[in-house]
């Protein structure tokens, strides 16, 4: 691909970012309980902040699909705060996962070639992964699975941080933290409680809530990658990761955007029939 077929999303009407982000957090805080800790976080601030990072990036990707005419399903993917992750969402009969990277650096934009040589990263960590399970379908009529590959700007590195930070009391933390000791942050298949009741107990103990947004930041969408494009990955060690404006800590399959076909390509071929 080529700098001509990156996608950089419009700017958001200020009112709809904040209540995307918002709504991020919130999801983060009340599914925080049954979400496994695959990056070995302590702190429930910062794992909250994690959780909400992601569902941020899902929420503009589909906010954008909305807004150009790519119908995303999320009709069987979409999973109750409670349960396992499946897939992100389906299109063409193939399920996708967004993975989204967050970059450090100064200006709002890099220069567009830029993005070309940073990786696009699926985590390999062992057998139980995410790339492991690459040949894994959760629907009966799925043709395949595809990964759609995104990039946000999430700090400046002379401020380091994130675009949007939240803020919750010390009773509203104990609160979280006794049902995150509970659930242990294993999923649950039935709902251990109503999604009313924790938002109700949740404001009751303390309205000291509130969502920081520091900065507008607009998405990125690079390649995809399918079955055919599988063999163009390679294995990633943290100290493999060429590019400054991206970290990582675990080990991950990958390759960069430049050798994978764009997301315009792709979808726009599926959407075409």
């Amino acid at each position: 691909m080529n700098t001509d077929e990156l996608i950089v999303t419009d700017s958001l009407i200020e009112s709809k970012f904040e209540e995307l982000i918002v709504d991020s957090v919130k999801y983060a805080i009340l599914s925080i309980p049954f979400t496994y800790d695959r990056l070995g976080i302590r702190d429930l601030h910062s794992k909250i902040l994690n959780i909400a990072k992601g569902k941020a990036a899902e929420s503009i990707f589909f906010e954008y699909c909305k807004n150009t005419g790519y119908e995303v399903s999320t009709t069987r993917t979409t999973t109750p705060f409670h349960d396992i992750d499946k897939r992100d969402f389906e299109y063409g009969f193939h399920e996708w996962d967004i993975k989204n990277n967050f970059l450090e650096h100064e200006n709002d934009l890099l220069e567009l070639n830029e993005y070309l040589s940073i990786p696009c990263l699926i985590p390999n960590r062992g057998p139980w992964d995410q790339w492991s399970k690459r040949d894994k379908l959760f629907f009966n009529n799925s043709n395949g699975l595809g990964y759609v590959f995104t990039f946000m700007k999430k700090s400046d590195p002379r401020q380091p941080g994130t675009f949007f930070d939240f803020h919750i009391s010390f009773k509203q933390e104990l609160f979280i933290r006794d049902l995150y000791d509970k659930y242990q942050g294993k999923h649950q298949p039935i709902a251990p409680y109503p999604e009313s009741w924790f938002f109700d107990t949740f404001t009751e103990i303390d309205s000291q809530f509130s969502v920081d947004i520091k900065m507008q930041s607009r998405m990125i969408i690079a390649g995809t990658a399918q079955d055919q494009d599988f063999g163009t990955f390679r294995q990633m060690l943290p100290s493999q990761v060429e590019s400054r404006y991206i970290h990582t800590i675990i080990e991950n399959m990958g390759c960069k955007v430049i050798e994978l076909p764009s997301f315009l390509e792709t979808f726009q071929k599926i959407k075409n029939g």
